[in-house]
């Protein structure tokens, strides 16, 4: 498809996330190229987006992100979010609509159902590791089905749809861009530390980073954990810091502009998570010529769970490692 009008991009929020930084991207790249483009949300007009839109770009709060107190009030917001988002396709008249992450997908395909506008689903991490109710499975798999296309990030994501959707799905990973920034400086950790880069949500599993880093503390006094994001388990995992009794040894950093700057500063970073692809930040290591290892060809999966411990104690002991995501 040779994209020479609209554009309409469709999200649950363009808050911290990989998926949000994705779509921020993609709209920047057509923006830049003379292309029309909206993107529409669910949050309210007060929540603002975390990466930077160019100018061009029309952005459209639609305030549909109330929460259901039960599954009556749940039916309704969700019809009530469909036809706000029906509505606003007709009122676009969009070339292509491109959206963005499970229940959204789902919603959005239902409301263009019969409005002639193609559209395009994106799933930005591995179905089967992702919690998602039944009704919602169900309503995934007779919904993508009209879908023009279906964007995935790994082979293994693809393989987990029926075969009869797989005709439509392309592997697209995530993009490489190097983005060259100064080192920020005072550098707002002490050296040698370990960088957390990501939203600080159940899935991405930190508090088994929080635990593995635990095991170590006697033994290496000097290293620090530095976790640099923020998200909803944020005051949880805070607490568990200090049952485990880290003190300062593990520093919340919240969220950082340019965090990839914090990049040659430390000594290696981690990633622990579940079901989601390989990282969106996995491109800042490649402007400061870190080297991914322990991948997983096609899972986004990068260590066996129970092993982050011993993979810590292996890099720790050896001063002369290069800087390298476990």
């Amino acid at each position: 498809m040779q994209l020479t009008d609209g554009i309409l991009l469709i999200i649950s929020s363009l808050s911290l996330g990989g998926a949000q930084r994705v779509l921020t991207g993609m709209a920047n790249f057509w923006a830049q190229r003379g292309k029309t483009v909206t993107i529409a949300t669910f949050q309210s007009v007060a929540e603002k987006p975390l990466f930077p839109l160019e100018k061009t770009i029309t952005l459209l709060p639609l305030g549909l992100m109330s929460r259901s107190g039960s599954s009556v009030e749940g039916l309704y917001n969700n019809f009530r979010r469909i036809r706000i988002v029906r509505n606003l396709i007709r009122k676009q008249k969009p070339q292509v609509v491109i959206s963005f992450l499970d229940t959204t997908n789902v919603l959005t395909l239902l409301a263009a159902r019969g409005l002639d506008v193609p559209v395009i689903v994106t799933e930005m991490s591995d179905p089967a590791q992702v919690p998602l109710a039944s009704l919602w499975k169900l309503l995934r798999l007779i919904t993508y089905r009209w879908a023009q296309g279906i964007g995935v990030v790994t082979s293994k994501a693809r393989d987990y749809f029926p075969s009869a959707l797989r005709e439509r799905i392309a592997v697209i990973p995530n993009p490489v861009i190097l983005e060259k920034q100064p080192p920020i400086n005072p550098v707002p950790f002490p050296a040698p530390a370990v960088i957390y880069f990501g939203r600080l949500a159940a899935e991405k599993r930190v508090e088994l980073l929080l635990q593995a880093f635990a095991l170590l503390t006697t033994k290496y006094p000097e290293w620090r954990l530095v976790i640099i994001g923020d998200g909803p388990m944020r005051n949880l995992l805070e607490s568990l810091r200090d049952e485990l009794a880290l003190g300062d040894r593990v520093v919340f950093l919240g969220l950082v502009e340019s965090p990839h700057s914090l990049l040659p500063t430390c000594s290696f970073c981690v990633l622990v998570l579940r079901g989601s692809r390989f990282p969106w930040w996995r491109r800042w290591p490649v402007d400061c010529r870190l080297s991914p290892r322990n991948t997983i060809p096609g899972s986004g999966r990068l260590s066996k769970t129970g092993s982050m411990g011993s993979s810590f104690r292996r890099k720790i002991r050896r001063p002369w490692f290069r800087p390298w995501i476990v």
